[in-house]
């Protein structure tokens, strides 16, 4: 899912990007990247960064969110 909305995202946002894990009250391992940002070829090579080392006992609810890589300059 994460590989296919990051090939869409490329195929449809009108600017280069970087990815924000968005992980809020997920479990501790989570808490501790949310908000960190990411390239999409880092996503790419490592799709499951967060869900390999979730506690959460429903399952990882963590994702990404594109965010303009101009903006972090």
């Amino acid at each position: 899912i994460n590989k296919n909305r990051i090939l869409q995202w490329q195929a449809e946002l009108p600017y280069p990007f970087h990815l924000q894990a968005v992980a809020l009250n997920c479990c501790a391992h989570c808490e501790s990247i949310n908000g960190q940002i990411f390239t999409p070829e880092q996503v790419m090579h490592n799709t499951h960064f967060a869900t390999d080392a979730c506690t959460k006992e429903t399952g990882c609810s963590c994702g990404y969110m594109p965010v303009a890589a101009a903006s972090l300059q």
